[in-house]
């Protein structure tokens, strides 16, 4: 979210933590740490993706550190709403992109180390198609490194356990500081699970959708202007 970052620095103090641990109660320690090191908390927690969860997770583990969230792109919460995402990136793709985005898959599951870096960048690459509709490609230029690599094999088993085991939606239920997810209409990842486990759980609860976005909305041409406005209203408020 470096991009992110950038675009708010002159008006808000901005913390983007380089994280490295590679289990979940790591991370959540190691983000708790960064935030009493580098801000005067309680502050806004900004998670986009698997980042949303993790600043659920924090939130719940050191609710003193956060005033309000603000989750973006927010992955589904419960399996059942999760086998809706690969369905709606295939029909997306070519049947030549298919067969390549299978192939991809397979190889994150498998590979070494350095053959796995690729297939994750070339998801990256394909990505671009399943999960935008109108990106600015130099917007998103992200890079994909060996502990990077490594963490996310570590770690995403992990999330998916938990996600299975409905610790997530638990979790949620001890909420108890301002929610708002922003969300793209056109994300493969389900709407329906975050407003639904969201709304009915969380009392100062608030659902932005943004029309013809995807799952990154600072690099959709036709709605990074909306969700930077909706954004700095969030962080404003």
């Amino acid at each position: 979210m470096a991009a992110v970052g950038n675009a708010l620095r002159d008006c808000f103090a901005v913390i983007e933590p380089h994280q490295t641990a590679n289990t979940i109660a790591g991370l959540i320690q190691e983000l708790a740490t960064q935030i009493r090191e580098n801000s005067r908390p309680p502050i806004t927690l900004v998670g986009f993706s698997w980042g949303a969860l993790l600043a659920v997770l924090t939130c719940h583990d050191y609710p003193s550190l956060v005033n309000r969230m603000v989750l973006i792109g927010c992955p589904p919460l419960d399996d059942h709403r999760a086998d809706e995402i690969e369905p709606k990136r295939l029909e997306r793709l070519t049947a030549g992109e298919q067969l390549e985005y299978r192939n991809v898959i397979t190889d994150l599951a498998g590979a070494e180390t350095k053959p796995a870096r690729a297939a994750l960048a070339r998801l990256a690459a394909l990505a671009l198609k399943t999960d935008q509709v109108d990106p600015v490609v130099e917007a998103d230029r992200p890079g994909i490194s060996v502990a990077q690599m490594e963490a996310f094999r570590a770690i995403w088993p992990q999330a998916a356990k938990m996600r299975s085991e409905g610790v997530f939606k638990k979790i949620i239920r001890r909420i108890h500081c301002p929610v708002t997810a922003i969300h793209g209409r056109e994300d493969p990842h389900p709407l329906a699970s975050v407003s639904e486990v969201f709304s009915a759980n969380v009392k100062d609860f608030r659902l932005v959708v943004l029309e013809n976005c995807g799952h990154k909305p600072w690099i959709e041409r036709n709605a990074r202007r909306d969700f930077y406005r909706v954004l700095v209203a969030e962080l404003s408020a």
